[in-house]
């Protein structure tokens, strides 16, 4: 689960790569990394909160809304550095591909990948 959400991440930047007409993987790779950073003391705290007791559907629960709210907080920080071109965007084959076009794959893919439902307010819940 959580390596499918970083690769729907990179995806996000690999299109920005695209639109601001950048070559290679660096930046989307890096940023992956940047990622998979901040997730790591999450994921450690969560892991070692958990007992035999818990309801393991509800812990899990909480490590999407975890996982959810971090990742769009990386793409938010890209999207506040968003360049005229990232907002103007480039022409692709199903119409102009700009930062909230990428931005709202991502968060389409973010609730699939997730198993959460369209049109819920998906926040972090402190436990």
């Amino acid at each position: 689960m959580t390596q499918q959400v970083a690769k729907d991440y990179w995806i996000f930047v690999s299109q920005l790569v695209k639109i601001r007409n950048l070559t290679g993987n660096e930046f989307a790779n890096r940023e992956q990394a940047k990622l998979y950073d901040r997730l790591n003391v999450p994921f450690k705290d969560w892991l070692a909160g958990l007992t035999e007791q818990d309801d393991r559907e509800a812990k899990i629960t909480i490590w999407k809304q975890t996982l959810l709210q971090l990742v769009r907080r990386s793409a938010q920080e890209l999207m506040n550095e968003a360049t005229g071109r990232d907002i103007v965007g480039i022409p692709s084959e199903k119409g102009t591909v700009n930062i909230f076009t990428a931005m709202n794959r991502l968060n389409h893919a973010l609730i699939v990948d997730l198993g959460l439902k369209q049109g819920e307010k998906h926040e972090a819940k402190n436990s």
